[in-house]
């Protein structure tokens, strides 16, 4: 393709040749310039554009000056622009026609890590005097108070996009599968240790736990598990204000569009305590004997959706052999939060299988799907390198970095204050209660990483 520059520019210039006649004064102080007779010489002594200033007018500047600016100079430049430009669109209509343009696409796998899930609270303790209450010497948090680690979580990137003289239209996107992080915290056949949940009581303020293994009479487990999935796509039109040749090759590509970026996060906790033959529990209002199972599930969906456009800067610097790509990006625009609320208690007996809704800290003050709109940014950074391996395959290796600010995540909106009397496996469950709250708590969110791919050019 033809490099060069996008330039703009006028030239404004004038010369005068003059003759003086004689200088004669036409007020106290102000001289002006009368013509002479001689044959051929220009008289100045009237201004050259109506409203103007002649040669040896006084003006409030102190400046003496006879020549006006034209304004048919401007308004020419302006129409050298406006054909300049129509001829390059032009260009590019029959470069499509003539398909007269490279076209090229990479996919690259991805290594990723991700900010943790934040976990506000204690969701699993222990103790050996006490229930696992929090605050008492004795117990000892298991699981919470920290960020849940996906660890490094695999994905796909790919990219398409077309170049012509000056222009180019880009898309493509990024996918990080849905990532699985379990923790499991259990007793042994007796029961030993103590496994339990904790909360804060509703009426009292008093910290208490719901119990998941008793030491000596009934084993059990809680297991907490997070969920992460990221999907992001883009659409790009731009234009190249500066083009590679000989003499220095290097790209520079600027660009606006559309960016669509997803976010599905989810945290579980599920309680199940092994009743032995003859061990009473409460249930919904009433009392069972094992043996049996009872399960006590608390489940937060998260779900985000930005729509927003986005405005891209590029440069690439390519040889016969190598090349670098340093890529910015910025969208702003509109994040759709959602928060799904679960939980559940059932009651696993010989004789079938009882449920009820609300477990712990899912209860029917807070369970159910809420939603709200926002504003969110989304800035991101990129950096490849890569090598030519035959005349249009090329080996990538790179660098990403994300952030999406104003995002729900489920850790942030769990309420640790429950109403007992909505806790299914109290005594004094009525189903009446306020207590946990919906809550809608934004964080951000981000991602990084290393991409290694190919790329294909025609």
């Amino acid at each position: 393709m033809r490099s060069r520059w996008f330039r703009l520019g006028a030239t404004l210039g004038a010369a005068v040749t003059m003759s003086l006649g004689t200088v004669s004064a036409q007020s106290p102080g102000v001289a002006s310039l009368s013509s002479s007779d001689s044959p051929g010489v220009a008289r100045l002594s009237e201004p050259a554009v109506p409203g103007t200033a002649r040669v040896g007018d006084s003006v409030d500047s102190g400046i003496i000056t006879g020549m006006p600016i034209d304004g048919e100079i401007i308004e020419g430049n302006r129409r050298r622009f406006a054909e300049h430009h129509r001829e390059r669109f032009d260009n590019l209509f029959t470069q499509i026609r003539n398909r007269d343009y490279e076209i090229y696409g990479d996919v690259n796998y991805m290594l990723f890590f991700t900010k943790g899930a934040p976990v506000g609270g204690a969701f699993v303790t222990t103790g050996t005097l006490n229930r696992g209450q929090l605050g008492l010497a004795d117990t000892q948090v298991l699981f919470g108070n920290e960020r849940v680690d996906a660890g490094v979580v695999s994905g796909i990137s790919h990219r398409f996009g077309a170049d012509f003289d000056g222009f180019f239209t880009q898309g493509g996107g990024f996918w990080l599968p849905k990532t699985i992080t379990k923790s499991t915290f259990q007793s042994n056949a007796m029961g030993d240790p103590l496994i339990a949940r904790p909360f804060i009581d509703s009426a009292t303020g008093a910290n208490e736990t719901l119990a998941a293994s008793l030491p000596g009479f009934a084993p059990g487990l809680v297991a907490v598990q997070s969920e992460l999935e990221v999907r992001s796509g883009e659409f790009t039109l731009g234009m190249r204000p500066l083009e590679a040749d000989k003499d220095l090759p290097l790209t520079i590509r600027l660009g606006g569009g559309f960016r669509y970026f997803h976010l599905q996060e989810a945290l579980q906790v599920d309680s199940f305590t092994n009743l032995g033959a003859g061990f009473p529990a409460s249930f919904n209002g009433g009392t069972l004997v094992g043996p049996g199972t009872l399960v006590v599930s608390d489940r937060f969906d998260t779900d985000n959706k930005f729509y927003g456009g986005q405005v891209v800067a590029a440069a690439t610097y390519r040889s016969d052999l190598f090349f670098a790509n340093v890529i910015t990006k910025l969208a702003m625009g509109t994040v759709q939060q959602e928060l799904n609320v679960r939980g559940f208690t059932n009651a696993q007996l010989p004789g079938g299988t009882l449920s009820a809704t609300g477990g712990l800290l899912a209860q029917p003050s807070n369970i159910g799907g809420f939603s709200r709109s926002g504003f969110a940014v989304i800035p991101e950074v990129g950096l490849q390198l890569g090598v030519r391996l035959t005349e249009h395959i090329t080996g990538i290796v790179g660098y990403e970095f994300v952030y999406i600010s104003n995002v729900l995540r489920p850790g942030d909106q769990i309420d640790p204050t429950v109403s007992i009397t909505q806790l299914q496996t109290s005594p004094t469950f009525n189903g009446n209660g306020n207590r946990p709250a919906t809550q809608f708590v934004e964080s951000d969110f981000w991602a990084q990483g290393i991409t290694f791919g190919l790329s294909i050019a025609y």
